[in-house]
């Protein structure tokens, strides 16, 4: 009898055990969505890796997440622009976030870092952020100096820490372009917008041993290539030496179609970060000459004084380029730190002819 009763006990039980806990609170589903390009978002403890994945492809986008962000997200939140969500999201984490391109977005976090400098002033504290950073600092000219009692932070971006410290000089332009930051005084003759102008490269017209060859096309398609051997190449198909320099090991990914032999020369040497000279109407691939300067305050003829010196070529320059700077280079090849100066001054450019002295000269004034 007994045995018979244990099935029904238990099966009696069954509804106690399933039956619902009181008070208990539900499993938040969590709930992204987009509606005609606005974002609706109810998550709870959400990875945001995840998160990210899922707006990723409701969005038809790429939204990356650096590796190092690790944070979970807890929002209700909507409906926002993707902009405006974007930002939002990046706040949360503590982080930031980069349209890498039209379709890929990155989202990071502020490192693990901190700074701490006493008594100081603007000027070194400048350098000093700069240079932890490796980038390449030019102040001026004649941007007076402040002293400021302290500068200390913890887990942040150095560039908005250097533009906090640096709006300490009054009225000035800041500008940041990758690892080059200018702080100069307001004025309608500072150039903008020089990254682009940087990374060309300024190369020079073509030259005599070449000028023959000008209308001549050649194509250049080679992977991971020792520089030397794809030297080779130009060579015989331009039909004049070119010598490489031994120092210079670097390999090259290249792939030119229908240019003269003159851009090829020029464009894959700028990518081995390599400069071209040309003596006896030959042509000699050298590494760049890199620059280190932690000047607190020097001049702008003595600054380009020693990146004359560093490229053993004469710079002709306007009397009136004179006044205090102060600069911060880290290994920059001595050219593009010339370059870097004169965007810096504004309303100057450079003429670069090869076998010729480097000359400044003002911008032609538009009539």
């Amino acid at each position: 009898m007994i045995r018979k009763l244990i099935p029904i006990i238990l099966f009696l039980s069954l509804p106690a055990l399933t039956a619902p806990v009181y008070g208990q609170e539900k499993e938040h589903k969590n709930k992204i969505t987009v509606t005609a390009g606005k974002i609706d978002v109810d998550v709870k403890g959400m990875k945001f890796r995840d998160f990210c994945d899922e707006l990723g492809r409701q969005l038809k986008l790429n939204v990356l997440v650096d590796p190092a962000v690790k944070a979970r997200l807890t929002l209700k939140l909507g409906p926002l622009e993707q902009d405006q969500a974007f930002q939002v999201f990046a706040t949360l984490i503590h982080g930031r976030v980069k349209e890498v391109s039209p379709k890929v977005y990155l989202f990071t976090q502020a490192p693990k870092n901190s700074f701490n400098l006493k008594k100081t002033t603007v000027h070194k504290a400048l350098i000093r952020l700069t240079r932890s950073s490796k980038i390449n600092l030019i102040i001026g000219p004649n941007l007076k100096d402040q002293p400021i009692s302290s500068v200390k932070a913890k887990n942040f971006y150095p560039d908005d820490l250097i533009v906090t410290v640096a709006q300490q000089l009054g009225a000035v332009t800041i500008e940041q372009d990758g690892k080059f930051l200018r702080v100069v005084a307001n004025s309608p003759l500072h150039i903008v917008g020089a990254k682009a102008k940087l990374a060309q490269a300024f190369m020079p017209a073509d030259p005599k041993p070449l000028a023959a060859s000008k209308s001549k096309k050649i194509n250049v398609d080679v992977i991971d290539l020792e520089l030397s051997k794809v030297m080779d190449q130009i060579s015989r198909a331009a039909g004049v030496k070119i010598v490489v320099n031994s120092q210079v090991k670097e390999k090259v990914s290249v792939n030119l179609r229908d240019v003269s032999p003159w851009d090829a020369l020029r464009v894959i040497a700028a990518l081995a970060r390599c400069r071209v000279e040309v003596r006896d109407r030959q042509y000699y691939i050298a590494p760049q000459l890199a620059l280190t300067l932690s000047d607190h305050k020097t001049t702008i003829p003595k600054l380009i004084a020693k990146i004359s010196k560093k490229l053993r070529r004469t710079i002709n320059f306007p009397k009136e380029l004179k006044g205090q700077i102060t600069v911060q280079f880290t290994k920059l090849p001595a050219m593009d730190g010339l370059h870097f100066l004169v965007h810096s001054l504004g309303g100057y450019k450079i003429i670069d002819e090869l076998g010729k002295p480097l000359k400044i000269v003002p911008h032609a004034k538009k009539r």
